[in-house]
């Protein structure tokens, strides 16, 4: 059987079309490349810096106690004790006298109880209208438009002829008003009206009795 020889010339002229094939896409890829080489160096205009203007915080509003009011407190140092006083009477126009002391006292029982002291109180405008209303040390009449007394033990669990009104504790001790036995303001006619007012007013403080703050 005889076998057919193909020309070698022939063989390269086959492989021509092949070869060309390949170039292009060969050429294709590398344009692909250098295209997509050239895309990632394009750098986009870049925006001129803008310059940063620091946010000025304002400032919050500090909120500021307005100072209260300072009260109206009358301390009795003497006998360690303080009240706040009703709006009409002033401490500046408040004056009292004091006495601090420890005195054992027997009861119609014979049982002992302590007397602490005393607070006698008025006015300067009370007293200006009505000198009886004054409070004089020593004396055993002008003694105020009040009168607080204090005591070691409960004054009535004692038996006493006259005893102060109105006996409260108050800290370690008991306290009480020493009433009025006659007004301070008689002249021989009448009572002056602002002796009750001011007494009433005292009343009132003496609801607010208390140990001295610290």
């Amino acid at each position: 059987m005889k076998t057919e020889t193909k020309n070698p010339n022939e063989r390269g002229t086959a492989l021509i079309p092949e070869i060309i094939l390949l170039a292009v896409v060969l050429a294709a890829a590398g344009f692909a490349v250098f295209r997509y080489y050239e895309n990632s160096k394009a750098v986009e205009p870049s925006a001129r810096p803008v310059a940063h203007t620091p946010i000025q915080k304002r400032a919050s509003p500090i909120a500021t106690k307005t100072p209260a009011p300072a009260a109206n407190v009358l301390k009795i140092k003497e006998l360690g004790v303080e009240m706040t006083l009703p709006a009409e009477l002033k401490t500046e126009d408040v004056y009292y006298i004091a006495a601090s002391k420890n005195e054992p006292v027997t009861d119609g029982n014979g049982k002992t109880y302590h007397y602490l002291g005393n607070v006698y109180l008025s006015t300067h405008s009370l007293t200006t209208a009505a000198v009886g209303c004054g409070v004089v040390a020593g004396a055993t009449d002008n003694i105020g438009v009040i009168g607080f007394e204090f005591y070691r033990e409960n004054i009535r669990d004692y038996a006493v002829a006259s005893g102060p009104e109105g006996v409260k504790p108050i800290g370690d001790m008991f306290v009480g008003i020493r009433d009025r036995q006659s007004p301070c303001s008689w002249d021989g006619s009448a009572p002056n009206p602002l002796e009750d007012k001011v007494y009433a007013l005292f009343v009132a403080a003496y609801d607010t009795l208390k140990p001295i703050s610290n």
